[in-house]
């Protein structure tokens, strides 16, 4: 009989987590998974890696107007995409995301710090970082190239996790 309770307890509370889960609006998992990214470019920037500490967070997501869009799709960097975005109407959002960290300098001397990253959010499948600051001095490109290679911002199920994560622990 135990056991009955005991499996019954469990099922109720996987149900209940799942049902949380699934109610995270695939923005929402963006915006985590655009913070998330934000904080380890972050961390990969600061002097002192071992040192970061993320002490909150926070994201964006903005509709670009015709206007901003037609900006954006003249860039080179959207040339090999820009029929597939016209021809599919493809939606674009810009995407911003705000880090407060607290990190050590080479002296060992523990500084807050803010940063920010710029996305161009097109469709549901390719976010690009477009821009990293930390500190109000913006990062070269190449290191955004190299920090966030192999990072992607999604809206999947370990994203819609790791935002209830975030809210749980009151980061974001």
């Amino acid at each position: 009989m135990k056991k009955i309770v005991y499996v019954g307890f469990f099922s109720l509370v996987a149900i209940a987590v799942l049902a949380s889960i699934f109610s995270v609006s695939n923005d929402e998992a963006k915006m985590a998974s655009m913070a998330s990214i934000c904080s380890d470019i972050t961390k990969k920037s600061v002097k002192s890696p071992n040192s970061y500490k993320l002490k909150s967070l926070s994201a964006v997501l903005i509709k670009m107007t015709q206007e901003q869009k037609d900006g954006v799709l003249k860039s080179e960097r959207y040339e090999d995409i820009k029929n597939l975005i016209e021809r599919d109407n493809a939606s674009m959002m810009a995407g911003k995301a705000f880090i407060d960290f607290e990190a050590s300098n080479s002296l060992g001397v523990s500084l807050k710090g803010f940063s920010m990253c710029e996305y161009t959010v097109l469709g549901d499948s390719w976010i690009p970082v477009d821009s990293v600051t930390i500190d109000d001095k913006l990062l070269p490109t190449s290191d955004v190239l190299i920090a966030s290679s192999g990072e992607k911002v999604g809206s999947g199920f370990l994203w819609k996790a790791r935002y209830l994560l975030y809210k749980a622990t009151g980061k974001i």
